[in-house]
């Protein structure tokens, strides 16, 4: 099995089984590419929320988790390297889905058991395609760039649980590896998911077309198979107080240094006496102004209220 770069993806080398029926009674398709599988590294691309959970609203374990991975096509307007290959992966993927509706017209009576579809009923009702433009709950286009999603695999248990742990192939349980920009590999599971992947990274990914499935849509199930993550370095997802001892250190060595600068600019006619007493007055000094500056910032008056304007709803 071969990894191949999303850009150098032949589309004339892709090919559909006939539709298969799995022991649950779900039709799919497997998705083939000269033989083998496809599996295509992208470029690196922007995650706005990270490796994301969809949770039931009234759940009380973790049952009927399902995690994705979504990868914005943001920035492929640009003129730099990585923006034409971005650009390049989401015209290939456009072109896949072009293909996959052919077809879908082509064999509508094995695939969908209706003896002829329009093309545009396949867009508006048969297929949820690999290009997601982003739509609010009622299914207005929003201003931002169109993505691809990845679903991470889950390890089951003995007892028809989940051990945490996400796989690339449920077969041989091979774990989704996910590396750091030095390429030093990170522990991915249920619990760390939000800060391996955190919101706002970037990433390099390889992911896997594992195969077409069939219900009231078809739809392409890509599945994360490994990534390299370049952390938002803007965004804090790990400790960063600063601890009291700490903090207590730097002070005590702020206050060595500046103690020794005074030393060294002290004349060597003056007395230690002097020198003493100009330490004093400038220590009343600094909290004469500490003191003036909180009050100054007690006698500030709150800013006056902007008329007319609308107020603003609470967030749930």
């Amino acid at each position: 099995m071969s990894i191949i770069k999303a850009v150098n993806l032949d589309l004339n080398k892709v090919s559909f089984s006939d539709v298969k029926t799995d022991n649950h009674g779900r039709k799919m398709v497997y998705v083939n590419y000269n033989g083998g599988k496809i599996m295509v590294q992208t470029p690196k691309m922007y995650v706005p929320n990270g490796i994301k959970r969809w949770r039931k609203k009234d759940a009380t374990d973790n049952k009927d988790d399902s995690f994705e991975l979504e990868l914005s096509f943001g920035g492929e307007d640009k003129e730099d390297k990585n923006s034409l290959e971005i650009r390049d992966f989401h015209t290939k993927l456009e072109q896949f889905d072009d293909l996959v509706k052919k077809t879908i017209m082509s064999k509508s009576k094995e695939w969908l058991g209706k003896p002829k579809v329009s093309m545009e009923t396949i867009e508006d009702a048969y297929y949820s395609p690999s290009v997601k433009i982003p739509t609010d709950k009622d299914g207005n286009i929003l201003d931002y760039p169109s993505r691809v999603r990845a679903k991470l695999d889950r390890e089951r248990d003995n007892s028809d649980g989940f051990t945490g742990r996400f796989l690339s192939n449920k077969r041989f349980k091979t774990p989704v590896l996910i590396f750091d920009e030095n390429k030093n590999p990170v522990d991915l599971n249920e619990n760390t998911f939000d800060t391996v992947v955190p919101k706002g990274s970037q990433v390099i990914c390889v992911l896997e077309l594992v195969y077409l499935s069939i219900t009231s849509k078809v739809s392409a199930k890509w599945k994360l198979v490994q990534s390299k993550v370049f952390r938002n370095q803007q965004s804090i997802t790990g400790y960063a107080m600063i601890d009291e001892e700490s903090q207590q250190e730097d002070l005590d060595t702020e206050n060595d240094i500046v103690e020794a600068t005074k030393q060294l600019s002290i004349n060597e006619n003056e007395s230690l006496e002097e020198v003493e007493q100009e330490l004093e007055e400038e220590e009343e000094e600094e909290v004469v102004e500490e003191e003036e500056v909180v009050e100054e910032e007690e006698e500030v008056a709150p800013p006056p209220k902007t008329k007319g304007r609308a107020k603003r709803g609470v967030q749930a």
